[in-house]
């Protein structure tokens, strides 16, 4: 991946109309049902802007799936994943989404798979594998107020869960989910 790409062109939201339509709505609920102003859900399916984690999960909240259902990295491939895809079963006797609810992002994924890798040693392999994290503008690091989010489950910039995943080489649902 060349240095100075915009993380516009390498995510991709085309999977998240498809999938409100796979639950029986529309956009427009969506955006109603997920507090995600309508014209944002277009922008972002479109690709002229890039939502926060908040919003991701929001969406994944209330269409009850996986980000990796709503959100694609163009650059990167099956054959660079550490391990196959661990697609979530749906709840049972889904509905349409209407009379879902309002979800919140968590990062539990990342902090479970360092947790198990590492035992007591697990915070401080994270900050280091976090500080290693190289972004599309070639600069190096998640930045510590950044990482403070992502140890409160607090919303963050996508393209850091982005660069996350590019470095383990792993799918957006094994860094973030919706609680």
């Amino acid at each position: 991946m060349a240095i100075g790409m915009e993380y516009r062109e390498v995510i991709s939201f085309s999977y998240m109309k498809a999938q409100a339509v796979r639950n029986g709505g529309t956009l427009k609920t969506l955006a109603e049902v997920s507090r995600v102003p309508y014209r944002t859900l277009v922008r972002v399916i479109g690709g002229e802007v890039l939502p926060d984690t908040g919003t991701v999960a929001a969406v994944c909240g209330v269409l009850q799936c996986s980000v990796s259902d709503v959100m694609e990295f163009k650059d990167l491939h099956v054959r660079d994943l550490f391990r196959a895809y661990e697609g979530r079963p749906y709840p049972e006797g889904r509905r349409c989404y209407t009379e879902a609810v309002y979800r919140r992002v968590s990062y539990e994924p990342l902090r479970h798979t360092f947790r198990e890798a590492y035992r007591d040693k697990w915070k401080e392999k994270l900050a280091g594998m976090l500080g290693g994290v190289r972004g599309l503008d070639g600069k190096e690091g998640v930045p510590a107020r950044v990482r403070a989010l992502i140890m409160q489950d607090e919303s963050i910039p996508l393209r850091y869960i982005h660069d996350i995943c590019i470095m383990l080489r792993c799918p957006p649902h094994c860094v973030m989910e919706y609680k």
